[in-house]
């Protein structure tokens, strides 16, 4: 009976000790960078910065009709010699395929990720694709090495992988 009332007691005394001792604050995590925006402070690209894009990916690759793309991997190549950021826009004719903000575009070659328009979808008989910048203010097409058109795939779908 003795180790019953004991273990009631420091059941008990756990109990209160617990509703008495705050716990510690949780870290927060860093806010999420709105896309679309810029954040205060940050180091925009501005003329005559100068990029390049290398390639254009879909993710994922192929995409079948009428599917949802989760993202856009841009290959760029920047001759800047430090460190900005850009809002960059993935666009199928008038229409607006994937839009972001990238805080630090690095001089050289570099791959970036874009998320995708949650309404954008391979619906037509051609897809051709032209990324553009926020360079200075404006939305400037950037340069590329080659043209980016979607291929369709009989039965399994659309394709930005050259054969």
């Amino acid at each position: 009976m003795k180790r019953v009332m004991q273990g009631t007691l420091v059941a008990l005394r756990g109990a209160l000790l617990g509703c008495v001792i705050e716990p510690a604050p949780q870290p927060s995590s860093p806010p999420l960078m709105p896309v679309g925006r810029e954040p205060v402070g940050q180091i925009t690209c501005a003329p005559p910065h100068r990029m390049r894009i290398l390639d254009l990916d879909v993710v994922p690759d192929p995409v079948r009709g009428g599917q949802p793309i989760e993202a856009w991997r841009i290959t760029i190549h920047s001759d800047w010699n430090g460190e900005c950021g850009t809002h960059f826009e993935v666009r199928d004719r008038d229409q607006v395929a994937g839009s972001g903000f990238v805080q630090a575009i690095r001089p050289g070659r570099s791959v970036y990720m874009i998320p995708a328009s949650p309404y954008y979808r391979f619906q037509r008989r051609d897809h051709c694709f032209v990324v553009q910048a926020n360079i200075g203010g404006s939305f400037t097409p950037i340069g590329a090495q080659r043209n980016f058109c979607a291929q369709q795939i009989p039965g399994v779908g659309w394709t930005l992988r050259q054969r």
